[in-house]
């Protein structure tokens, strides 16, 4: 088991600390993959991701592996990879039109920032890119960017929803942004906030697909995320010291490589109570 204080701060742990606060997530499952370095099966959507960027970039998840495709039972690609490969011409085509030049792919940045917190700050950029905006003529010498694969992009209500005029709200899709960006400038010890871009494409069509490029205040915001992170630390001891609690429900359950020997394991659902009060 890691030390609390060993533990790397990513923006995918305080979006996970998150969900187990709201009740989203197991805390057994929780405990494993970040104390416990243990890493979890993608799930088929995650799978689609991690192939398109592969196509797209050479870049490997997480556990190293060459990601396949979904395939029927006539060696075609199913669908939903039918779709992907239409997006990876209009990705293809995106690098032309930006004039992209891929730098790094798939680089994990590590920093520490000892009047904040002992732990060490990380995050792993999909890409860090060079591009020339075609319309303005702007010409961007280094960008962070992310790519991804969503069935949201105009979804204005989701947490997951990309419609622009209401990103603003979507706490746990700005975090990523405001992390790298935070990441970057410890490590170039600069002040200068670096350009973030997320690369989007549709997973229900083969068509739709756009740049966002983020920006924000770079000290109002970057100060809310320092004290976000000293605040993830502290309810990581907090949490650790309480124990983290199971969230067993059927569907979870069922898919969790932790299920044949966990205490907690259901397969039929517990019941629920509602009270309910006539107005």
């Amino acid at each position: 088991m890691k030390d609390v204080d060993n533990i790397a701060v990513s923006q995918s742990l305080i979006k996970s600390l998150f969900e187990y606060k709201e009740d989203k997530a197991c805390g057994i499952q929780f405990y494993k993959q970040y104390f416990e370095g243990m890493l979890f099966p993608s799930s088929p959507v995650q799978k689609l991701g991690q192939w398109f960027e592969y196509m797209a970039t050479g870049a490997l998840p997480k556990d190293q592996l060459v990601p396949l495709p979904d395939k029927t039972s006539k060696n075609e690609l199913t669908e939903a990879y039918k779709k992907m490969t239409k997006q990876l011409e209009n990705w293809e085509r995106l690098k032309k039109k930006y004039q992209i030049k891929i730098l790094t792919k798939g680089r994990k940045i590590t920093v520490y920032d000892k009047s904040l917190v002992p732990n060490p700050i990380d995050g792993t950029t999909d890409l860090e890119v060079e591009l020339t905006d075609y319309q303005t003529g702007i010409h961007y010498p280094y960008v962070m960017g992310d790519i991804k694969t969503t069935g949201l992009l105009d979804n204005k209500f989701d947490d997951r929803g990309w419609e622009i005029g209401n990103l603003g709200n979507k706490v746990k899709l700005v975090m990523q942004p405001i992390h790298y960006k935070f990441i970057r400038m410890i490590e170039t010890e600069t002040d200068e906030e670096p350009p973030f871009m997320f690369f989007l494409f549709s997973n229900t069509n083969g068509v739709d697909h756009r740049i966002i490029k983020f920006n924000l205040d770079t000290e109002a915001n970057i100060q809310q995320h320092r004290v976000l992170i000293q605040n993830t630390v502290k309810e990581l001891h907090y949490q650790l010291k309480k124990g983290f609690k199971p969230l067993p429900e059927v569907s979870r359950c069922s898919k969790c490589p932790l299920k044949d020997n966990c205490e907690f394991f259901i397969d039929v659902p517990l019941i629920q109570e509602f009270n309910y009060n006539e107005i």
